[in-house]
């Protein structure tokens, strides 16, 4: 059977008696961690769909000027 300690001044963390490990049980301060990074991604993640989108854009009006200098030589 695992035996925890409490950690002293450490609500959320308690020591494996058997290992020394120090092991935090802050469920809720974890949940908001994973949302946090979750968030984080996901705008890392529509900020590089804009970037690519506005690659595109950028690429379009090459093309466009292109065919219009080559309208203006004829």
């Amino acid at each position: 059977m695992v035996q925890y300690l409490q950690v002293e001044d450490r609500k959320h963390l308690v020591r494996d008696a058997s290992t020394s490990a120090i092991i935090n049980n802050d469920i809720e301060g974890l949940t908001k961690a994973q949302a946090l990074a979750r968030k984080a991604y996901e705008e890392k993640q529509r900020i590089i769909r804009l970037e690519e989108k506005v690659n595109k854009q950028e690429q379009t009006l090459e093309e466009i000027k292109q065919l219009l200098l080559k309208a203006l030589e004829k």
